[in-house]
């Protein structure tokens, strides 16, 4: 803000210690409205008592129409002249306008003689420099430069900053304000490039508007910045056209500005009254572009500032009503044009009302506010982006779940017409095919068999023809090619028709079906066979979908000319979301599991012939409360005809056969069957496939049902042998009765062949996955069912015979294990017999000698051999001394637990002589019986003579035996036991772990008291160790069996035995039990070290086998074996 103090302005003086000098506090104004004043008049000595002097860091005048002479005096000091200085006034540039505007500068000497005058920005003398800093730049010299005249006229706001600066300090602000401008063009571009492709990317309009917006803003700077007169400054563009341009971009940026802000919040899709006065204001702007013609700014300047603020608060209004309907870019908008609006008003308030001080933020508030506001918009444009995005996922995956459903649909609809079409040629052709196998039968069961066969495969054809018919007249009505014969009805007599055709459905599900049709009901006006296909449709589908109750068809005269027909079941209900769609066509409401049979075209057939005849077919129905279904039509004004018709007594006897065969099947498939033949459950809702397979499996025992839930309890009464299940049934599918089956019984134990008209993959492999053994598809040939029957059958008894082969297997290992155990138990007990010094002889139940030892046969005179396989009994007699004896072996035959305290008893033992003699021996005796089954016993016998002397030994060793017995017995029980401890038992029973390491101590006893014993036994554990490793290693590392290992490494015999290749020396050392008592110890560590020498071994498996190579080594140092 200029500051007049009525005194002329001391000079600046200028020193070349400072790089930058602000001239504007010494410089003098003064002010000439009229325009006439020239440089000659203001130089004048006598003027310059005119002229104010000014304080304030620039010159400020604000928005005027006169031209103002500034005129300041510089002082240069003695280390500034030598230096290059470059005189800086603005930014920013005034220059010419229209009318009026431009700036003149007049430099004057030491003498006041003036040295040289120019018109700025025209670039006529080399002292002028080119700048994009906004303002004009003038080289000045120290040496005769002393005096300077500025002549400024504005057509804008008039301010003036005035910079002395040295040579490379104006260089370097050049650079930086250069800089500057480099990135806000930057940015703009960059946001102009970026959202133009997302725009040819989404064909979005709010897009194009913005790129249009940003585009103005562009110019704009590029105007304001007065860059467009540097790139013209050889003028090959009109200067007048960019005078134009610089008033005529604030309408531009009007212009796109509302039309940017209309297509992003959209709207004139929720307030048209508010966009109609956006297009207004828009058109006002485009109509004031005109008025930048005009020589008087002051005018123009009036307008774009009205329409201006117009726009700011339409703008701020239609933020807000947007943001209050939901639209969510409007807050960002918002956010946007008040950042640009704030920006916008501090640089009005310096620039053109003096309201705030000068500074950097103060210059350039709209500038940055213009761009916080495109980035801004750019967060608003990307809220948009996703919305849109957002809409067209939805839309793509509303389009795709369209798609899906119309091929489910159609993928529905061919299955269904399949099935339906499948289902009545199956039973033609099958029922054809029986037929003519019993063609030249006599007998009256064949007779009627072939009667039936004829009656099924008649009505067969009607519902082949039913269905064909359904599909015609669907594609009549479609096309309105559907002509209707109108003429007087007799509705009740058409309801009994309708009630007889349906009444062995309903007697089979134990219905009733009520007329309550009056008879004084006058006849209806009406397309008699379409009333009939009409009332078919509804009391059959109520038929279907009713299980108890009763069916009702009602009619009565609501308006003169009118009839009000109902038909109402007490069956499920409908569910309102089935309402809305079982009169379409193909539409089937209900869960899957409860559809029934047929294509869905019933009620859209009903409810189009309903609408032919003037009127509408509507339900009411609440889910548990059954439905009804209500369709009027007009009154008739003639008598109607007698409907007693022949071809309504053969639809109803056609009708009525479907029961009788029911009873038809049961007689057929109750005959005489042989006990071996299978039992077969054939599962069907169609009476006529029952009757057809039933024939077609006489040769089994056939028990029918009609549903899945009759199927389950069936089997649950009495498991077939194998099960025929259809897949399309009511109330209970195949695939959920297949699936509960398979809760009881796995497919080895209970076959299931699914029998259906629908032979999709997809059926096919849900099939499998619910447990299905095979699948057949309708219709099929007799031998095609038996094939498939008898081979199931025998694969399932290929299956039972396995799991016994299994059982059996296990059993077998069960007793090799047993057997081992026995092995090896009298191993030891064999090693601890052969040192005794007393005679014995060993023996099995019931008696029988196994063996005998030295001392025995010694003293009883005989061979060893000669007593082996004979009873107890036939060398110990039933005399009076062996009655001790007999009598512990008699208890024992018996079961009975026998005293396990010592007994001494005495022997006499008959052995045979020569010639029929029988040699007496008498012995003193003792007895022991081992194992815990007590199957085998030994009887120690000695001399009478010798018995006292070794009573201390023979008793001695018998407590050897019974402790060494009753010791294996609790080991094998606490090795089974332990297998049943677990923490929660731990817990239960604390004091079992006390006990348990009492166990601990009797091991480490026997270690200590018996080291010879045990390191010759883990010697040769480790032996079997060293060897499964190796081999583990070899078969982990070459992938070959233990013959390759034996063959390669020429250590090992490899034989032939029965046919197939055999290592027995070598699998002796892979147990214990059969390790022989002398290993070859050398031929196991050469088998570890062959192994070792391959070098494609994993390094772990070789630290392995290494550590039990060492182990071995020092258990061989230990036990001295070398």
């Amino acid at each position: 803000m200029c500051i007049a103090c009525g005194a002329i302005a001391q000079p600046a003086e200028i020193s070349g210690d400072l790089p930058r000098h602000v001239l504007a506090p010494h410089a003098s104004y003064y002010e000439d409205p009229g325009l006439a004043l020239t440089i000659d008049d203001v130089s004048a000595p006598e003027f310059a008592a005119n002229f104010r002097s000014n304080s304030a860091q620039e010159l400020h005048f604000g928005l005027t129409r006169s031209a103002y002479w500034i005129r300041f005096d510089i002082d240069w000091r003695d280390n500034a002249l030598a230096l290059p200085w470059i005189l800086e006034i603005g930014p920013p540039k005034h220059v010419e306008g229209i009318a009026r505007g431009g700036s003149d500068i007049f430099v004057f000497g030491a003498n006041r003689e003036l040295l040289h005058s120019e018109r700025l920005g025209r670039y006529t003398t080399a002292e002028e420099l080119k700048t994009l800093s906004g303002g004009y730049a003038l080289r000045l010299n120290p040496q005769t430069d002393r005096q300077i005249y500025l002549r400024i006229e504005s057509a804008r706001d008039l301010r003036l900053p005035i910079t002395l600066w040295q040579d490379g300090a104006f260089r370097e602000h050049e650079t930086n304000v250069t800089v500057v401008f480099g990135i806000k063009y930057g940015i703009l571009l960059a946001m102009i490039c970026y959202n133009f492709f997302l725009f040819l990317s989404i064909r979005e309009r709010s897009y194009l508007y913005y790129v249009l917006a940003i585009a103005v803003q562009l110019v704009f700077l590029f105007l304001d910045s007065k860059h467009a007169r540097f790139v013209n400054d050889s003028e090959w563009i009109n200067p007048w056209f960019i005078n134009i341009m610089e008033r005529d971009i604030y309408i531009l940026m009007g212009i796109t500005t509302l039309l940017f802000h209309r297509s992003l919040l959209q709207v004139a899709s929720y307030n048209a009254g508010l966009d109609r006065k956006i297009r207004w204001l828009t058109g006002l702007f485009a109509l004031s572009l005109p008025l930048s013609l005009l020589e008087d700014e002051k005018i123009v300047q009036s307008a774009y500032l009205a329409l201006i603020i117009a726009a700011i608060l339409l703008i701020f209004y239609t933020n807000f009503d947007a943001i209050r309907r939901g639209i969510a870019t409007a807050r960002v908008h918002l956010a946007a044009s008040s950042i640009l609006l704030l920006g916008a008003s501090v640089q009005m308030s310096y620039q053109v009302w003096r309201l705030v001080p000068g500074n950097w933020f103060t210059t350039q508030a709209y500038e940055l506010s213009m761009l916080a506001h495109v980035l801004l918009l750019s967060f608003g444009l990307a809220f948009r982006y996703n919305s849109l995005r957002s809409e067209k996922d939805e839309a793509q995956q509303m389009a795709i779940e369209n798609l899906r459903k119309s091929d489910r649909i159609k993928d529905e609809l061919l299955a269904n017409i399949s099935h339906e079409l499948r289902t009545p040629v199956y039973g033609i052709n099958g029922l054809a095919e029986m037929t003519l196998k019993i063609t030249g039968a006599t007998d009256p069961q064949s007779v009627r068999t072939i009667k039936q066969n004829l009656e099924l495969i008649s009505s067969s054809g009607a519902r082949l023809i039913g269905l064909i018919d359904n599909l015609l007249d669907f594609s009549a009505v479609r096309h309105n090619a559907m002509p209707l014969e109108l003429k007087a009805v007799d509705l009740r007599s058409l309801t009994s028709l309708v009630i007889a055709i349906n009444a062995p459905m309903a007697a089979e599900k134990r219905l009733l079906i009520i007329n309550n049709v009056p008879a004084e009901l006058p006849p209806v006006l009406a397309d008699e066979d379409r009333l009939h296909q009409i009332l078919l449709n509804l009391v059959s589908n109520a038929t279907k979908f009713t299980h108890q109750g009763e069916i009702t068809v009602a009619a009565n005269v609501t308006q003169p000319n009118t009839v009000r027909i109902s038909v109402t079941d007490t069956g499920p209900g409908i569910s309102p979301e089935d309402q809305r769609i079982i009169f379409n066509a193909f539409e089937k409401g209900g869960c899957a599991s409860d559809r029934r049979s047929g294509v869905g075209l019933g009620l859209a057939i009903a409810r189009s012939l309903v609408k032919l005849h003037g009127g509408d077919l509507t339900v009411s129905s609440n889910p548990g409360n059954g439905a009804q279904f209500t369709f009027c039509l007009p009154v008739a004004d003639t008598a109607p005809r007698n409907l007693n018709s022949t071809a309504n007594r053969a639809l109803i006897r056609r009708a009525d056969f479907g029961e009788k065969s029911q009873s038809s099947i049961a007689e057929t498939t109750t005959r005489d069957i042989h006990d071996a033949a299978a039992n077969i459950l054939v599962v069907d809702d169609e009476n006529t496939n029952r009757l057809l397979m039933a024939q077609q499996l006489e040769r089994y025992n056939v028990e029918h049902v009609s549903s899945g839930a009759e199927a389950i309890a069936a089997v649950e009464r009495r498991k077939p042998d194998l099960i025929l299940l259809d897949l399309m049934m009511p109330s209970m599918n195949g695939y959920e009765t297949c699936q509960a089956i398979r809760e009881n019984y796995n497919q080895a134990e209970l076959p299931i062949i699914i029998v259906t008209a629908r032979n999709h993959l997809e059926d096919l492999t849900h099939g499998f996955k619910t447990g299905a053994n095979d699948f057949l598809s309708k219709p099929f040939y007799a031998e095609e069912l038996l094939a498939r029957v008898s081979n199931q059958l025998k694969l399932a008894e290929l299956q039972r015979l396995n799991l016994d082969n299994v059982r059996l297997k296990d059993q077998i290992a069960g007793y090799i294990a047993a057997a081992q155990q026995l092995r090896a138990a009298t191993h030891q007990y064999q090693k601890l017999l052969e040192g005794m010094t007393t005679g014995f002889i060993a023996f099995s139940y019931p008696g029988v000698i196994v063996y005998m030892n030295q001392l025995a046969a010694d003293c009883l005179g005989i061979p060893q051999e000669s007593v082996i396989g004979k009873s107890l009994t036939e060398i110990i007699p039933a005399v009076e001394t062996n009655s001790v004896v007999l009598q512990l072996l008699t208890a024992w035959d018996s079961g009975d637990r026998i005293n396990p305290e010592r007994q001494r008893f005495d022997v006499e033992v008959h052995l045979p002589a020569q010639d029929s003699e029988v040699r007496v021996v008498r012995l003193s005796g003792r007895l022991s019986l081992l194992n815990e089954d007590e199957s085998t016993g030994i009887l120690f016998i000695e001399d009478r003579e010798k018995a006292d002397g070794l009573s201390t030994s023979h008793e001695t060793t018998f407590d050897m035996l019974q402790v060494l017995d009753i010791v294996q017995r609790n080991v094998r029980s606490l090795s089974s036991r332990l297998k049943l401890i677990t923490p929660v038992k731990l817990q239960q029973y604390p004091e079992l772990v006390e006990k348990l390491e009492a166990v601990t101590e009797i091991v480490e006893f026997l270690d200590a008291k018996l080291p010879d014993s045990s390191d010759q036994d883990e010697y040769r554990q480790q032996l079997v160790s060293l060897m499964t490793v190796t081999l583990h290693v070899w078969e982990s590392t070459t992938h070959k069996s233990k013959i390759e290992l034996a063959e390669e490494s020429n250590i090992w015999v490899v034989s032939i035995d029965e046919g197939r290749l055999r290592t027995r020396t070598f699998d002796r050392y892979l147990r214990i039990e059969l390790l022989p008592k002398i290993p070859r110890w050398r031929e196991v560590i050469r088998t570890t070290y062959f192994v070792l020498s391959n070098p494609d071994i994993d390094p772990e498996l070789r630290r392995n086998l290494e550590l039990e190579l060492n182990k071995t080594k020092a258990l061989l140092q230990a036990a001295a074996i070398t």
